[in-house]
């Protein structure tokens, strides 16, 4: 099997993926300019922190999420390093509702955790306890 790709192909690929972040970009900021101020956001599959790191930064409540405790204790480390407060919780999807009682003013799930978490329109049903969203 050759997996060599003409360089066309990995441009038209670059591309690709610039425009669905742009895309991406341009409606997190549409939907984060309509929070009120200190809103309160669950950062589900959070992974090493990224996003809930940038929402802290910009005066967000964030509580972030992971099945992973390696990733966890890296967004941790990385929230310590920059002086945030951000609560991190080792968490599956299953046991969302369970760990947070309090409602969110949103409930953060990228277009990749979309897989694993539903259809936007049909969310997962371990949303159901997270909130307003």
């Amino acid at each position: 099997m050759n997996t060599t790709h003409s360089p066309q192909t990995i441009i038209g690929c670059i591309r690709i993926a610039f425009y669905r972040v742009l895309r991406s970009l341009t409606v997190y900021a549409t939907v984060l300019r309509s929070l009120p101020p200190r809103a309160r956001i669950l950062d589900c599959a959070c992974g090493i922190g990224i996003h809930s790191l940038a929402l802290a930064r910009h005066g967000y409540d964030v509580r972030g999420t992971d099945a992973s405790a390696g990733m966890i204790a890296e967004a941790r480390r990385r929230a310590a390093l920059e002086g945030l407060e951000v609560e991190f919780a080792k968490c599956s999807w299953a046991d969302l509702p369970k760990k947070f009682t309090e409602r969110f003013d949103l409930v953060f799930v990228t277009e990749m955790r979309l897989a694993i978490a539903g259809h936007p329109k049909r969310p997962s049903p371990h949303f159901a306890g997270c909130g307003r969203c």
